[in-house]
């Protein structure tokens, strides 16, 4: 049987509606972050919550339903342009570290060329009152600068000057071992060396 086109572009438009209304949860990764997100320039209207895991961490997996949920709640909220994203940060470490991501799971709010790192407990209710408008709370909340992707050369200079930095107090640290060790065997030496033998001399 087929369907009059009308009633064919209203299927087609209910189904639209449906998913979009169902939300979904982006999958972030270096490649496509700044398109999807446009969080360095701001340039998007929108907010983008971003969760940075790793699938081994157990508080990830402990989040994951909330998370899930947090994405139903929000689909039904689309006034409020807040869109959920899952960045692995273990298939890639330049982007977690420009964002300063030191634990997993880290979550991250980035709107209008800003961030706002999310510190309070992880169920649905806090997680939602954050991203509904809980975010903006700068005296909870202090936004940062999203650092432009100029600074990542910047901050690998920074790491390979600590890295040098690291190598340089080892250096010492084992400049210092064999000093001691030279010492104590030397002084071991001299002290064999200048022992009396403990042979007796027979006078005739």
């Amino acid at each position: 049987m087929k369907l009059n086109p009308f009633y064919q572009v209203f299927f087609l438009w209910t189904v639209a509606i449906r998913l979009v209304s169902e939300g979904k949860v982006l999958t972030l990764n270096d490649g496509n972050f700044e398109h999807l997100t446009q969080a360095t320039t701001g340039a998007t209207t929108g907010h983008h919550f971003v969760k940075f895991y790793a699938p081994w961490c157990g508080h990830c997996k402990k989040l994951e339903p909330v998370w899930k949920s947090l994405d139903e709640k929000l689909a039904q909220h689309n006034d409020l342009g807040v869109v959920l994203g899952d960045f692995d940060a273990t298939k890639t470490k330049e982007l977690p570290k420009l964002f300063g991501v030191r634990g997993y799971p880290t979550l991250v709010m980035f709107s209008q060329g800003k961030m706002i790192k999310y510190t309070g407990n992880r169920d649905l209710t806090s997680l939602l009152k954050f991203c509904m408008g809980g975010f903006q709370d700068e005296s909870k909340y202090p936004p940062q600068p999203v650092p432009k992707p100029k600074d990542i050369v910047w901050q690998q200079f920074e790491m390979l000057y600590k890295d040098l930095e690291e190598l340089w107090k080892l250096r010492k640290a084992a400049l210092g071992v064999v000093f001691s060790l030279g010492l104590i065997i030397g002084i071991f030496i001299g002290a064999s060396c200048c022992a009396p033998s403990g042979r007796k001399i027979k006078i005739s």
